[in-house]
């Protein structure tokens, strides 16, 4: 262990913003994302969001963080710096994790619910293709 991190309690999922040094925390319990200075360990911000995180994910080129919300059936898009919401992406299903492609021009997320990952244009946040990939997907890792 080279640092600790207090990131408030119940922490869930975690992003990191490389580029400023910030980690992103979602909280099980709590419908807020907290940033959290990396140097310092000192919160930053925290934005109230509609429901609980169940995925984070962020766009260094555009300095976006999605947020995969269960309970609004929703992806937000934040700049959470200045503790904004700039827009959403509507679901059929509460979603579990996300992540983002290589080059970032695609948001994938599970919908455990519906057996499937959805894949997201992140520059329209239209849907872009859905694939079927069994029952109760909960993660997508790309190498």
């Amino acid at each position: 262990q080279v640092a600790s991190v207090n990131a408030g309690t119940s922490a869930g999922e975690i992003t990191i913003n490389n580029t400023d040094k910030v980690m992103y925390v979602s909280h099980a319990t709590q419908r807020v994302i907290t940033a959290v200075d990396l140097a310092s360990g000192r919160t930053l911000s925290t934005v109230t969001v509609c429901g609980t995180a169940s995925g984070l994910a962020f766009n260094r080129y555009v300095r976006v963080l999605y947020a995969a919300l269960n309970e609004c059936k929703e992806i937000a898009l934040m700049i959470p710096d200045q503790g904004l919401e700039t827009g959403t992406i509507a679901l059929e299903a509460d979603p579990g994790r996300i992540a983002l492609d290589g080059q970032k021009k695609q948001l994938m997320v599970c919908l455990p619910s519906q057996n499937r990952v959805d894949f997201y244009s992140t520059n329209s946040r239209k849907l872009i293709s859905s694939v079927i990939v069994g029952k109760n997907p909960s993660m997508v890792v790309l190498p």
